[in-house]
């Protein structure tokens, strides 16, 4: 196996908002209070500050978790190789914040909207810490690492 290329910074960044903004499903692991990991798929956008931000029902295990640990990890895609790994920190997001980021959520996914009766949903964002975008298909393999 040949050595992983290392990507310069700038490159990365956009190597990752691009994976990012095509896509709009991951994997969210989260921890609950006895920290045995549980995960979830859920509908996402992506921010261009590389921020997750995601809807989801208030009552729901993740928000359960989140309440006591808001930290996360994320994987999106495996299509044509392709895979990215996501970790960060998700926090509610509330008030006029919250309506500006649910609207310009719901445009980048539309599905999500549906989701939102009966039952209320919340908004949160996720900050993140490390991201990694690694490309398989490639020989040497490619990866793209930021860390915030």
């Amino acid at each position: 196996m040949e050595p992983i290329l290392p990507i310069q910074p700038i490159e990365a960044r956009h190597a990752i908002a691009t994976y990012l903004g095509n896509h709009h499903l991951a994997v969210i692991s989260t921890a609950n209070i006895q920290g045995a990991p549980q995960s979830a798929v859920i509908g996402y956008s992506c921010t261009g500050d590389l921020e997750i931000v995601f809807t989801t029902y208030a009552d729901s295990r993740k928000v359960i978790n989140l309440k006591k640990n808001p930290r996360v990890s994320l994987v999106i895609g495996w299509d044509g190789g392709r895979t990215l790994q996501y970790e960060g920190e998700a926090h509610l997001v509330v008030g006029a914040q919250a309506v500006k980021l649910e609207e310009f959520h719901y445009n980048i996914v539309p599905t999500a909207a549906k989701y939102t009766q009966p039952k209320k949903q919340i908004l949160y964002k996720i900050t993140p810490k490390w991201i990694r975008l690694t490309d398989f298909h490639q020989d040497p393999w490619q990866v793209w690492e930021v860390r915030v």
